[in-house]
């Protein structure tokens, strides 16, 4: 009975999953319209941000003399395209001053499928680099985001003896307009400060909005996730906003107590966070469906903008995201359930990775944080056994009670009542101590589902990435047959219709969990082999006694 009532409830946490995941999809909706809102003192303003025509790179011509250096020696006479190579422990960045933009950002810790280092620069045809400046003057934008800098900057290499460095790059028109870009990297941080200052002599700034963008679309790694939140997010008046991939149409921009934009996915994010007071934000929307994020520049004149900003581009490890004290760590997702249970899943979380520091493997962990689960509620179970052994020594008087009075609802309920009254039963005794496990089943699903320590762990042999599924199918098939071996075991209430419903989920239960990573499967086979012997030791010693 004790399995039974496992299965039934792991079924119905499978289709509130799926509910959840609905519910959660208008939820998010629903609190990024109000926060909008709020931002703006009136509707969410959709105007839609004018992209340079066609978005076509092409290179516009640099001045000769007519504008004086802007700082002492950051002009150099040669124009030509050059790329420029940072590197640190944590990242490779290559760096092109046309745009004075970013070609790639690649993590070294962590791989993409090829077992390459994760870019979280998108490459996609005819769009801009990041971080780009956009406005409603096409113009302007092709100038500032196509045009070649001037830069004295080379390729560098960051350690702990040269730990900061600040590339500079500089751009002058013939019209008057001078920008200046300096972005400062540091060896050991997943973080990169952004100073972008934009001086118009002709005096035509103030009327317009200017954003600094990251995008568009986010690394190698942009599959949908079915539980788990993927696409732009925001700090917005003190709450998280989600913005939906599916419900944004066209770039729109926003206004409030912003803390930070971000694209993100179940593992990584980019996140700008201002420096300066920024409080208006930016979401783009390519024709290739993909986004951007960015935030507003400050007007400080009729002819100047200027942004201090800190990029965060690296994994969604929560110490680290936290150390920002801008509730960062507010962007790691947990799905809607995990959600609703963080007060269990990062304290889970933090076990987890305290017996990984003993094991430096995870399967061993999640194996070991099982089993102590498992000894943790081994009183309940005991208890919900010997309930479920009491309700079926009177299952033939409920029977012989049921024929009696089948056509009396009242008074079958009312001997029913008698029967677990006269045999000191309680009716719920074997459900309850299982309903109290609900909530430590879900937060550890959760964390075994978006945990990124697991992303890309190892655990023996032809399990090498613990959050993919099992490319052999093994561990699922093997859940499948303990579970059928647990059912064997489990004492039957007499309902056959029941007990055929029970011998289809070893069956359904396979097949669902075929595509589930390897650490839940394994959490689950492991949950079931304790069970198995905790269900033997009852039926051998408990129930004899």
């Amino acid at each position: 009975m004790e399995v039974r009532l496992i299965l039934a409830v792991a079924l119905s946490f499978v289709v509130f999953m799926v509910w959840g995941a609905y519910i959660s999809k208008k939820e998010a909706d629903y609190k990024a319209r109000i926060e909008l809102e709020k931002g703006n003192q009136e509707p969410i303003e959709k105007q839609k941000v004018i992209p340079s025509k066609p978005l076509i790179k092409k290179e516009v011509e640099k001045p000769q003399e007519e504008i004086p250096p802007i700082s002492n020696a950051e002009i150099i006479s040669s124009t030509e395209i050059k790329d420029i190579s940072i590197e640190t422990d944590l990242y490779k960045i290559l760096l092109t001053n046309e745009g004075a933009s970013f070609k790639n950002l690649k993590l070294k810790k962590h791989l993409n499928d090829k077992k390459e280092p994760l870019d979280l620069v998108n490459q996609i045809q005819d769009s801009l680099k990041p971080p780009y400046v956009s406005t409603f003057d096409s113009k302007f934008m092709d100038t500032v985001n196509l045009s070649v800098y001037q830069t004295k900057a080379e390729s560098i290499t960051l350690s702990e003896f040269s730990p900061e460095k600040t590339v500079s790059f500089v751009l002058e028109t013939p019209s008057g307009l001078k920008v200046k870009k300096d972005f400062t990297f540091y060896y050991d941080r997943y973080e990169i400060d952004f100073d972008v200052n934009i001086i118009d002599q002709n005096g035509n700034m103030n009327d317009k909005k200017y954003y600094y963008n990251w995008g568009p679309g986010f690394g190698n790694e942009t599959k949908k996730e079915l539980y788990v939140f993927v696409g732009p997010m925001s700090y917005l008046n003190n709450q998280v906003v989600k913005h939906d991939p599916d419900d944004i149409a066209s770039d729109f921009i926003f206004s409030g107590n912003l803390s930070w934009v971000c694209l993100q996915n179940k593992y990584f994010l980019s996140a700008m966070i201002p420096k300066n007071g920024i409080n208006g934000g930016r979401i783009g929307k390519n024709p290739n469906d993909k986004f951007s994020v960015g935030l507003q520049l400050i007007n400080n004149s009729n002819s100047s903008v200027n942004g201090n900003i800190t990029l965060f581009a690296g994994p969604k490890v929560e110490n680290i995201l936290k150390s920002y004290d801008v509730h960062l760590e507010e962007a790691v997702d947990f799905g809607w359930f995990g959600n609703k249970f963080s007060w269990l899943v990062k304290p889970l979380i933090k076990v987890l990775q305290f017996i990984y520091g003993y094991t430096h493997n995870y399967g061993v962990a999640i194996i070991l944080i099982t089993a102590v689960i498992k000894i943790l509620f081994f009183p309940l179970s005991q208890k919900s056994f010997q309930s479920m052994k009491d309700m079926q020594k009177v299952q033939p008087y409920i029977k012989i009670i049921q024929e009696r009075y089948k056509d009396d609802k009242a008074m079958l309920n009312q001997e029913m009542m008698k029967i677990y009254k006269e045999h000191k039963i309680n009716p719920l005794g074997g459900c309850m101590p299982m309903l109290l496990q609900i909530p430590v089943f879900i937060a550890l699903y959760n964390v075994l589902m978006v945990s990124i320590d697991l992303r890309g762990a190892p655990f023996m042999l032809w399990i090498q990435d613990l959050s993919e599924k099992d490319p052999y199918y093994i561990t699922p098939v093997l859940m499948g047959i303990s579970m059928f071996v647990q059912q064997k075991m489990t004492p039957t209430m007499g309902d056959p219709m029941q007990a055929k419903i029970m011998q289809f989920l070893p069956v359904i239960f396979t097949f669902m969990f075929l595509n589930f990573p390897v650490s839940l499967v394994i959490y689950w086979l492991v949950n079931n082999i304790l069970t198995i012997a905790q269900q033997y030791y009852m039926n051998t010693y408990v129930a004899a006694k």
